[in-house]
């Protein structure tokens, strides 16, 4: 399971080669930090609320630098943007250029994350807006979007505080239950990065009961779907297992666990990486080959 992290290139001018995917030059970073015509003319758009897509799609391909992210915070463009992301009467794409700027502006950069919660935040609910509107919206697309953007501000402490607070997890799991594959994909990048890799210490209460409730989550879920996530649900459910080995596994999922294993049993499936980690895991995760004793001591 990969994380939802996206690596960005950095580079000097002359270190730019024919495949430039991925690359920001250092030498245009400086030139829009020390002197932002881009930024100015997409401030005064955003504040006209005029949207011209080819200005902030510019915006959208320097923002992951922390330096051009950093000013653009201060600018005040990503609050506005900010702003209209949270707001349905603008035009779906408009918004989904708007979170891009937003989480990629945001993320890792704690300067950029005190200048929101200082200036929307004022009443610390930055990530309670978002989560509002996450249960307002209807597209699917945009739902991922705006959950890029909470998980932007879950490095901050104020972030992983109202998501707590606010019981996000819960209004995620929904999404999960309900969403489109790719949706319920970002909900699982989400879990990775910011429930199993959170700041918040393991032995806490909210730790404890949330990976229990994903760990159900994830059996009711691999017993019952259609498939399409299993490789990501399986890799994310043995993850938790392996974090808490006492938590409860449901006989459903054990027949489920024993039918996948003799599936990978077959010559056509004996490669795929797949079927490999369910006969790993069957015996080093969630027990011996009959997958129970682990999980069912009164057996021993």
């Amino acid at each position: 399971m990969e994380s939802g992290d996206k690596e960005v290139k950095l580079m000097d001018k002359d270190e730019v080669g024919d495949d430039a995917a991925g690359v920001i030059v250092k030498s245009d970073i400086e030139e829009l930090v020390e002197n932002s015509p881009l930024l100015t003319r997409a401030v005064d758009q955003v504040l006209r609320r005029e949207f011209d897509a080819e200005t902030l799609e510019e915006v959208a391909e320097y923002s992951h630098e922390g330096d051009f992210g950093e000013r653009i915070a201060r600018s005040g463009l990503s609050v506005e943007l900010f702003r209209v992301l949270l707001n349905r009467d603008y035009a779906a794409e408009n918004r989904e250029l708007c979170a891009r700027i937003v989480g990629a502006t945001f993320k890792n950069n704690p300067d950029s994350q005190k200048l929101l919660f200082d200036v929307v935040g004022g009443d610390g609910k930055v990530v309670s807006k978002l989560l509002d509107a996450l249960k307002a919206e209807t597209d699917d697309k945009m739902k991922s979007r705006l959950l890029y953007v909470v998980g932007s501000l879950m490095t901050h402490q104020r972030g992983m505080d109202e998501f707590i607070e606010q019981n996000g997890n819960s209004f995620l799991r929904d999404i999960f239950a309900k969403g489109s594959s790719s949706l319920r994909s970002k909900c699982l990048i989400f879990v990775w990065d910011h429930i199993l890799h959170s700041p918040v210490t393991q032995d806490s209460k909210w730790y404890k009961d949330e990976i229990a409730y994903w760990s159900e989550a994830l059996q009711n879920a691999l017993t019952t779907g259609k498939g399409d996530l299993n490789r990501e649900m399986f890799e994310t459910l043995v993850k938790i297992t392996e974090l808490d080995g006492q938590l409860p596994i449901k006989k459903e999922f054990l027949k489920w666990l024993s039918k996948k294993s003799d599936e990978g049993l077959k010559k056509r499936n004996r490669d795929d990486e797949f079927y490999q980690l369910v006969r790993q895991a069957r015996h080093t995760v969630f027990g011996n080959p009959n997958a129970e004793r682990k999980h069912n001591a009164e057996e021993l």
